[in-house]
């Protein structure tokens, strides 16, 4: 039977760490040690499925303070990210996105997620609500503090949003931007 866990920065291993960084691929993180890591992501919680022999099978980061902007009022969400699994296929993925689902129902915690086109697929097989070409209205500050839509997802991907935000964020769209920033 495999096990679920949430962590903080604080609570992981230095071993779950060197796990975590290689299953995401970012090249700029490869060269974190423990301590950068811990600092770097010390907002974020992290949801981690282990098999019966106690490997981390797959994670995901719960980020707690992503900003947006929707026609003047200022949102705080919580943002799934960094969802990876070891294997594909296996079913660690819907099986711990079931998990971090009713956690975060369980603590009242209010949550979303991104996506591309590609991932809606498996997203739709674990009864994730989507909010199809949703985040083709989101803007950010670029590094040379001009706002650029961002190209990297298609979809808003409701975890646990109450229906008032889901109703805020179906209004984005050609007309109403979002703006993510402090």
């Amino acid at each position: 039977m495999n096990t679920y866990s949430v962590k903080t920065t604080t609570e992981l291993t230095a071993a779950e760490i060197v796990i975590m960084i290689n299953l995401w691929e970012v090249k700029e993180w490869m060269g974190y040690d423990e301590d950068t890591f811990k600092a770097e992501f010390s907002q974020s919680e992290f949801h981690l499925l282990y098999n019966p022999q106690k490997e981390l099978v797959s994670l995901a980061r719960i980020f707690h303070t992503l900003p947006i902007t929707i026609e003047g009022i200022k949102y705080q969400f919580p943002e799934f990210v960094g969802f990876v699994s070891a294997q594909q296929k296996k079913g660690y993925g819907s099986e711990l996105m079931g998990k971090i689902v009713n956690n975060l129902k369980s603590r009242n915690i209010e949550a979303l997620g991104f996506c591309t086109q590609e991932l809606r697929p498996f997203y739709e097989k674990v009864n994730i609500p989507i909010l199809y070409d949703k985040a083709r209205a989101l803007r950010e500050l670029d590094d040379r503090g001009i706002w650029v839509f961002i190209d990297d997802d298609d979809d808003i991907l409701d975890l646990t949003l109450s229906k008032k935000s889901i109703k805020v964020l179906n209004n984005l769209g050609d007309s109403v931007y979002g703006f993510i920033a402090e």
